[in-house]
């Protein structure tokens, strides 16, 4: 079997996060990720982390007997697994327990760097690298020793090639893997219909892997500090940073300052990724500079059709995580940089106002959204977007909007600018127990009526009246539509039935919004936004488990409901041999759904772009 270096750059990973990572100031990831990294994740200090997430509910959670005995199967059968990264899992569980955690930070750094393949006339090419730093304190030598002695350990049994070398006051450990070929040829793997099993261990025609230019890693220890990086100038570089005190200057960068502050300080863990000229180089190089040949009359310049629809404007993205605040178990905040609000981007900068769900809202809903969307913006992005095909097209297009704003501008022009979603969820539990519905109100109902029968037509949906209202069902596209009560709706047919119904006679439904919990999760938000999401944390979770244990029979009935014919021996052999028998040693969802509490989430537009403030309720037990 080939052993893949991902293998062993995913247990130092692993085993960093589990005891975490960075040193005492000045060092940090900050200081020592190159300047041009794409993403650095942080944990500025473990200790603290630790002790927040320890109290919250979801730690009660983990320590539950039944996740902790599902966990320790899951690894013994790891061990015997003759996949790398399982045995990797199982491994650093192992490795976690003989090490103490982090006194200080964890931190990781992605960046590109150019690279060599196996063949020495291919070409550079800009590939991803990471460099890691972790402060273990008065540990640090021994977390050391046990990754030194499992990188030996894989030295002797041939699975890698160790280097050891002294310098600068410092032992520097390089280690490359030695590729193995499989035990058999492909030709005598197993396949698809043969003895009913499946095998999903594909590889490139060539044997390479997407991580095969990771082959060689390095590691050192600055006194409490471990140092490990896949790029050899990188990590030297981060080395003498470190030896003499100095930054790297990433921390300093106007991007990454702007996209944190986005997110708010005192985060317990935060992490961003950066759109960085490199990136945008490899990107624009990705779409051959452009111009992209299609099979159609004249080429697309996707650099500029990205520029239209205001992507181009993207800079960065930034998360941060808080544990056991006053609001939440747990809080992230989640930032989206943007040069400008151009496109889409302007499609939903819109106002604020409090959350307020739609009429059509059922009490027994597990699930309500709300965004606030400029549809009187819709046409304009269209015709930017259109502007970019060129003059070879500038009849033909200028032609096809015309049609288009005279059979759909009206109706476009009726919608928004609230669009609503929800789901339920009923029991007994059953492949077809969750429905949802998908809703834009709209001012004019004859406006969209006109242009959706039109569409309805095209794709072959049959019109039918219900209730007074005009609905369209079948065609190729398997939901209904449904107008009236002022909303669009889409959805699965009885959902957008009991939708209008509701939606046009509102009085006396019981509805979500009158529901304690959902008051409940309101009152937590920091602010109003133009976007809102609420999720009932315990029946989204006993669902998500009845779905993984029942995967398999699920798929059989939607097998039979596609016209398939399956007999009671095929659908036993299916079921004998299903992927998804890890889900039937899943704990009880009784011991994890006590501790689980709902989710509220809300969009707000900022000068610089939008911030989302989500937050994981504690559950009634722990109030």
């Amino acid at each position: 079997m080939r052993t893949s270096v991902a293998a062993l750059a995913a247990n130092l990973l692993l085993a960093g996060v589990a005891f975490p990572v960075i040193a005492a100031d000045p060092v940090s990831i900050t200081a020592v990720a190159p300047k041009d990294s794409l993403a650095v994740i942080s944990v500025p200090n473990w200790p603290a982390m630790r002790a927040a997430f320890d109290q919250t509910s979801l730690a009660r959670m983990w320590r539950e007997p039944s996740v902790q005995r599902f966990i320790d199967d899951a690894v013994e059968d790891a061990k015997q697994d003759d996949a790398d990264f399982s045995r990797v899992l199982a491994r650093w569980r192992d490795l976690s327990k003989e090490v103490d955690e982090p006194m200080g930070a964890v931190g990781l750094a992605v960046h590109l760097a150019k690279t060599g393949g196996k063949d020495p006339d291919e070409p550079m090419k800009n590939l991803p690298h990471f460099v890691m730093i972790a402060d273990f304190g008065a540990g640090a030598e021994k977390a050391e020793g046990e990754i030194v002695k499992l990188i030996r350990e894989g030295a002797a049994d041939g699975d890698l090639k160790l280097d050891e070398a002294s310098r600068d006051g410092v032992v520097i450990y390089t280690f490359s893997f030695i590729e193995k070929e499989t035990d058999a040829p492909k030709s005598d793997r197993k396949g698809m219909g043969e003895d009913d099993e499946f095998d999903f261990d594909f590889e490139f025609d060539d044997g390479e892997s997407a991580w095969d230019h990771l082959n060689t890693m390095h590691m050192t220890r600055v006194g409490s500090v471990l140092l490990v990086g896949s790029h050899e100038p990188t990590f030297s570089t981060a080395l003498r940073d470190m030896q003499d005190g100095r930054s790297s200057g990433f921390g300093d960068e106007r991007v990454f300052k702007d996209a944190v502050t986005q997110i708010g300080a005192g985060n317990h863990l935060f992490g961003t990724f950066l759109l960085t000229e490199s990136l945008r180089a490899e990107i624009r190089t990705m779409l051959g500079g452009g111009d992209m040949m299609l099979p159609i009359p004249v080429p697309l310049d996707f650099v500029k059709i990205i520029e239209a629809t205001g992507l181009a404007e993207f800079r960065a993205a930034s998360v941060g995580v808080k544990f056991n605040t006053e609001r939440a178990d747990v809080e992230q905040n989640i930032g989206l940089l943007a040069g400008s609000k151009k496109g889409l981007f302007s499609l939903l900068d819109s106002d604020t106002a409090p959350f307020a769900p739609p009429v059509f809202a059922s009490a027994d809903a597990t699930s309500v959204g709300s965004m606030s969307v400029r549809f009187d913006r819709v046409m304009n992005v269209i015709r930017e977007v259109a502007g970019t095909l060129g003059d070879e097209m500038r009849a033909e297009v200028d032609a096809g909007l015309q049609v288009f704003e005279t059979q759909f501008g009206p109706a476009v022009r009726a919608l928004g600018p609230n669009v609503f979603t929800m789901s339920t969820i009923q029991r007994p539990f059953s492949a077809s127990s969750e429905s949802q519905v998908f809703a834009i109100a709209c001012r004019d109902d004859m406006a969209v009526n006109n242009a959706v029968g039109s569409f309805a037509q095209e794709i072959g949906a049959e019109a039918r009246d219900f209730q007074g209202f005009q609905m369209y069902d079948g065609g190729f596209v398997p939901i209904s539509i449904g107008i009236g009560g002022g909303y669009l709706f889409l959805g699965q047919t009885e959902a957008v039935e009991n939708a209008l119904r509701v939606a046009s006679q509102p009085a006396g439904a019981a509805k979500i919004g009158d529901e304690a919990r959902f008051r409940r999760a309101v009152a937590q938000l920091p602010h109003e936004g133009n976007g809102y999401t609420f999720i009932a944390g315990k029946e989204t979770l006993e669902y998500s488990f009845w779905k993984w244990k029942n995967a398999d029979k699920i798929a059989l009935e939607q097998m039979r409901s596609m016209g398939f014919e399956i007999d009671e021996a095929d659908e036993a052999d299916w079921v004998d041999s299903s992927a998804n028998k890890w889900a039937k040693k899943l704990p009880p969802v009784e011991d994890l759904s006590k501790h689980l509490g709902d989710s509220i989430m809300v969009v707000k537009p900022t000068p610089d772009g939008f911030r989302f403030t989500s937050l994981t309720l504690r559950p009634d037990s722990a109030r």
